[in-house]
């Protein structure tokens, strides 16, 4: 269970200093996610009381000895805001997989920090590391605050625009089909055109394709007329 903020040092005088003004505001944030919390526990109890006990796992990573759990671990971020997305999720699974290390809010705020040793990202930690030092003391925020600062800071502001841009310059490239329609699908997804009419993805993902490509799909003896049917094709013509 996440623990609550630390109160900053006290420094006697009468007029809230931004440090405790920060606090009041993570100790609100950690007031509320245990209200969140509460209330999904009051919902797993309901459910459990209607519904049969779910079956146990047949397999679940357990930790030896207290040590961190071998898997991949993040790569290091260096404020490129098209890979924060990325950078967060992996730091979310590492921590999450070895939560046994990882127990307290400084301790994942500290792990994320490591992380951010280059360009922007490294500038950043460095101020945001002075901002949260009184003299010879410490006091980091929640990880829920931390995770908010750093999705404010990092976050690209027009996620679907941006992503609507890359598509539009989108080219296959020196990619094989198979990486070329996976690349393309995230990118739909991010600009939100997952339910977009099927005409106007194909029109979007043929742009993608050499000239000479999307001219042998639309002259196939059958061309497709989804967009699954031009993934399918793509792929099979890249691999001929």
């Amino acid at each position: 269970m996440t623990t609550p903020p630390r109160p900053p040092p006290q420094t006697g005088e009468n007029n809230l200093t931004e440090q405790q003004i920060a606090y009041q505001r993570d100790l609100e944030n950690f007031l509320k996610y245990q209200q969140d919390e509460i209330a999904g526990m009051k919902i797993q109890l309901n459910q459990l009381g209607t519904k049969s006990r779910a079956p146990t796992p047949t397999y679940a990573p357990q930790p030896q000895n207290g040590k961190e759990l071998a898997i991949n671990k993040p790569k290091a971020f260096d404020g490129d805001r098209s890979k924060f997305k990325q950078f967060m999720q992996s730091m979310d699974l590492y921590l999450t997989v070895n939560k046994h290390v990882y127990q307290n809010d400084d301790q994942k705020t500290a792990f994320v920090l490591s992380y951010m040793t280059e360009k922007e990202a490294a500038a950043w930690k460095e101020q945001f590391i002075n901002q949260y030092t009184h003299g010879n003391y410490l006091a980091l925020p929640s990880w829920i605050h931390f995770k908010m600062i750093l999705k404010d800071t990092f976050e690209p502001k027009d996620r679907h625009g941006d992503a609507l841009h890359k598509l539009r310059q989108m080219k296959q490239g020196n990619k094989t089909a198979e990486e070329h329609v996976t690349s393309f699908k995230l990118l739909l997804h991010e600009a939100g055109l997952v339910t977009a009419p099927e005409h106007d993805k194909i029109e979007c993902f043929s742009e993608t394709l050499s000239d000479a490509l999307a001219l042998r799909i639309l002259n196939s003896e059958n061309p497709p007329d989804t967009i699954q049917g031009w993934y399918d094709t793509t792929i099979k013509f890249d691999n001929n």
